[in-house]
């Protein structure tokens, strides 16, 4: 499937497919739009989805802050008003993108609004605790994936292929 690139404000945005219906589409937080792809392939010729770089990530990494979850909130009520998407549109989010996903859904209405992989809100920590260790401790691996860098596309794209969840 094809898709159209736009910008909102300096996000990136991509459209896919060309149907009346409407998916607002937010990533996770080591992904960028183009994790949605698989899904918008698998859409019904009705519908379309848009997905965006969220800010600080992928296309629209150089926006500046302040970045959170309450700022991703409002870039998705912009791109939603850009896109024209209507209270029939559907709204989804996975992982991180799934707070994302429920903090907008507070400000606007949608007609579903679909988390995927949102995991558990952290409980206070206890008195004597290190919030950055504690943030190591439990998103370690996803913290380690945001600071890596490779030498090339290819060296990217085979670190990807040895994933377990593309065997």
């Amino acid at each position: 499937m094809s898709f159209e690139l736009d910008d909102v404000g300096g996000l990136r945005i991509a459209r896919f497919g060309t149907g009346p219906r409407t998916v607002i589409a937010v990533h996770g937080i080591t992904a960028s739009l183009m994790a949605w792809g698989a899904v918008a392939r698998r859409l019904p010729e009705e519908w379309s989805m848009v997905a965006m770089d969220l800010r600080g990530r992928g296309h629209s990494a150089s926006l500046p802050g302040p970045y959170g979850l309450p700022r991703h909130a409002e870039d998705v009520l912009r791109v939603a008003d850009h896109v024209g998407a209507g209270p029939d549109a559907v709204l989804t989010g996975h992982s991180m993108g799934a707070y994302v996903a429920a903090l907008a859904a507070a400000e606007r209405d949608f007609a579903r609004v679909v988390l995927v992989d949102g995991g558990l809100p952290f409980p206070p920590l206890p008195e004597g605790v290190d919030a950055d260790e504690a943030m190591e401790a439990t998103l370690g691996p996803a913290l380690a994936r945001l600071r890596q860098t490779f030498p090339t596309a290819d060296a990217y794209v085979d670190f990807f292929k040895a994933h377990p969840a593309f065997a």
